[in-house]
């Protein structure tokens, strides 16, 4: 039997927002619902709660009894097991629970009153509090930069592209590169899955960005790596040619990538959640997707990006200036150009996502 599960007052209330901006109506609620995993008489009552009592409706009840278990134990049960644990401290709850039985006529079993003593009589074990280590921000471009890829959704395709690819059982795919320092996003949408759809996309992110950097890190994907066993990928060739070190991250470890993790999921909440059923082909999700590109690179303000005067919530686009400019001021980082016949808005503007030719040597 599947756990119904239960969302917190953030998550009720963003359901809401979604439900309200599609319009509020019934085959709204049925959507969202649907998407959400929740169910539409939900979203009625949290919004009743909401008008009555605003975010603090939305809180979760507590779910503690209000009166006893009619089987617990009772007060002199447990003033009788505390009496035998004082008396014998060094025996064994075997021999307690033999005494307490022989002499305070205790009907219970073993498993019972160990429970008990596990609640009320021993020291619970002190939780280990780990220090979280916040990773120091990087002072330059050109550093390091995350790589993924992830699927775009199904559900985001018009019915007659759906059903041209649901009979296939074929995906498409969104790589995506993010700058760590001014958190500027490159994303490129494919229907190929390999290492020459990874080195193919390299290429584009080069040209975007107008520069190398000087770490690039992955998971380990098959297309960006292989086994230990065979021999070195496309992928990390490429990069060894252009003199950029390549970082693994170890399994189960998405929180080191956790940066491009976060930009997935904005386009997911973002950009597809506002394009369900509107991609007519590849090449419209291309155009739809450079638009979202730009506005989210140039437009879209990011509140973990800080000025050099403090100033919060400010574009890539901004921070990357603001950082291009300082260092021709001090000339003290080197930034590895990018062998290129175009400039970095005219590539941005129109050759983009056309067929990538030999950018970088």
């Amino acid at each position: 039997m599947n756990k119904k599960k239960e969302y917190t007052a953030r998550q009720k209330f963003n359901l809401l927002q979604k439900w309200w901006l599609r319009g509020g109506r019934r085959e709204d609620a049925e959507c969202v619902a649907d998407r959400r995993n929740c169910s539409v008489s939900s979203l009625y009552a949290w919004q009743k709660a909401f008008r009555f009592q605003g975010k603090s409706g939305l809180r979760n009840k507590s779910k503690c009894p209000h009166t006893p278990h009619p089987t617990a134990h009772t007060a002199q049960e447990l003033a009788s097991i505390a009496e035998v644990i004082s008396r014998y401290p060094n025996k064994s709850r075997p021999y307690w629970h033999g005494v307490l039985r022989a002499e305070y006529g205790y009907t219970r079993s073993f498993d019972g009153m160990c429970h008990r003593i596990r609640l009320d009589f021993l020291t619970p074990r002190p939780k280990l509090e780990f220090e979280r280590r916040k990773r120091p921000p990087l002072p330059t471009i050109g550093i390091e930069a995350q790589v993924d890829v992830k699927y775009v959704p199904l559900e985001t395709m018009a019915p007659e592209m759906y059903s041209g690819y649901l009979a296939t059982g074929a995906r498409l795919y969104q790589y995506t590169m993010i700058d760590c320092c001014s958190r500027e996003v490159f994303a490129y949408f494919d229907d190929g899955f390999g290492q020459a759809e990874s080195v193919d996309f390299l290429h584009r992110a080069h040209l975007f960005f107008g520069h190398r950097f000087h770490y690039i890190r992955t998971d380990q994907g098959r297309e960006f790596t292989n086994d230990l066993e065979e021999k070195q990928s496309l992928f990390s060739l490429f990069l060894e040619k252009l003199g950029t070190e390549y970082i693994i991250n170890p399994p189960r470890s998405p929180w080191r990538n956790g940066m491009v993790e976060r930009v997935h999921r904005t386009f997911n909440e973002e950009f597809y959640y506002d394009n369900i059923k509107s991609f007519s082909s590849l090449e419209d999700l291309r155009a739809k997707g450079k638009s979202y590109l730009i506005e989210y690179n140039t437009i879209r303000t990011h509140s973990a990006l800080r000025s050099a005067t403090g100033q919060r919530y400010i574009t890539p686009q901004q921070k990357r200036d603001e950082l291009l400019a300082e260092i021709k001021i001090n000339n003290q980082h080197e930034i590895k150009p990018v062998k290129q016949n175009r400039t970095r808005a005219e590539a941005t503007r129109s050759e983009l996502f056309k067929l990538p030719e030999q950018l970088v040597a």
